[in-house]
């Protein structure tokens, strides 16, 4: 398990009782309840703060995948209770309305909120584009969708924005929260992007910090809110200000989190993209260029370009510089996982993104007339 260094001498504050969690539930939910139509399992209290992580379920199924719309909504329900679900025995009357008269105790979760919409403070929803589970740390995750007015919903509704296209063996999602008691939560559960766009980029997260004080707000991708539990170095850990309710994190614009889709995706920038000449060339002098370890070429994979368990950089880097035809199907750039061995050949080289877990390199090829 990556997520392994843990300095830290905050602690969260109890939950004593399982109505005061919530959860999202969905196919992709981990869920060591499961298949419990009554489990309550996803939501139980934790009073360690070493099980924070993946709120104690890392080592829990999940039964399948959450499907992430890109450029579209997704509807998600929530519970103390996987009873209170689909999954159970149904949703609630009226799921997607907030209750009237308000009621933050409302027989299917404890939303922590007194008064409405005052003690709301948003909630999001996170991605990291790995597989495997067990590689994730808190940097990979990158907040895609922010609902302000969240939780008050049985089922809440996420702009998605358009999104890459997820690596075999589909992503990893959590929906995150930090409550009015300075309570953070995971909910993660397996996804995939659904009509990803290849050509866009992944981007490196940055820590989101208050600017509710005038100060510029963190842009562009960010990290979820960690706040108050145990996390790697690169993330500094805000204070605990229990007198201070006003200036606790939350999911709005004070911590540079728009309300809908967080477009964070950028288009990759293509460069030295190589093009067919209409004229067969006498030959093409190819050679290899050099490998960077840190960093992926995202999109532009080729038919049939996934080759999983390949061995080592130099072995993708040989199969790029070996597939054939030559006109067809040509391999000018790779992406090697360090990881899970997975090998990404592809058509064009994109300017190389920032992934502590790839080596990539490009194949140059010359046609000489």
């Amino acid at each position: 398990m990556a997520f392994t260094s843990i300095t830290c001498t905050c602690v969260l504050l109890f939950m004593a009782v399982v109505s005061a969690h919530l959860a999202t539930w969905n196919p992709g939910t981990y869920d060591c309840g499961r298949p419990d139509p009554n489990s309550d399992r996803p939501v139980w209290p934790l009073w360690q703060t070493d099980k924070w992580w993946w709120h104690s379920s890392l080592d829990c199924p999940s039964n399948g995948s959450q499907p992430i719309p890109s450029g579209g909504s997704l509807k998600l329900e929530f519970a103390s209770n996987k009873a209170f679900t689909s999954m159970g025995q149904g949703l609630r009357p009226n799921p997607e309305q907030v209750p009237n008269p308000w009621m933050n105790e409302n027989g299917w979760g404890n939303m922590h909120a007194d008064n409405y919409p005052g003690d709301i403070m948003g909630c999001a929803l996170a991605i990291a584009y790995k597989s495997d589970r067990y590689s994730v740390t808190p940097q990979d995750f990158i907040v895609f969708s922010v609902a302000h007015d969240c939780p008050v919903r049985q089922l809440q509704t996420f702009q998605i924005p358009s999104m890459p296209p997820c690596p075999a063996g589909g992503c990893q999602c959590s929906w995150v929260w930090v409550n009015k008691a300075h309570q953070s939560y995971m909910s993660p559960f397996a996804c995939d992007v659904r009509g990803g766009d290849v050509n866009l980029a992944i981007p490196t997260p940055t820590v989101p910090t208050d600017c509710s004080n005038g100060s510029p707000c963190v842009g562009g991708a960010k990290t979820p809110l960690f706040y108050g539990v145990p996390t790697q170095t690169f993330a500094p850990l805000v204070p605990i200000r229990d007198t201070i309710f006003q200036l606790s994190p939350r999911y709005k614009s004070t911590w540079g989190f728009n309300d809908g889709a967080q477009n964070v995706f950028s288009p990759v920038t293509r460069t030295n993209v190589l093009s067919f000449k209409p004229n067969s060339p006498s030959r093409i002098d190819v050679s290899v260029g050099p490998q960077v370890d840190g960093f992926d070429n995202p999109g532009g994979d080729i038919d049939n370009g996934y080759l999983p368990n390949v061995g080592s950089a130099n072995d993708c880097q040989t199969l790029c510089l070996n597939r054939t035809p030559a006109l067809t199907g040509q391999c000018y750039a790779w992406s090697w996982n360090k990881q899970n061995k997975d090998c990404w050949l592809k058509g064009v080289a994109f300017n190389l993104v920032s992934n502590p877990n790839m080596i990539a390199g490009t194949i140059n090829r010359v046609w000489v007339n």
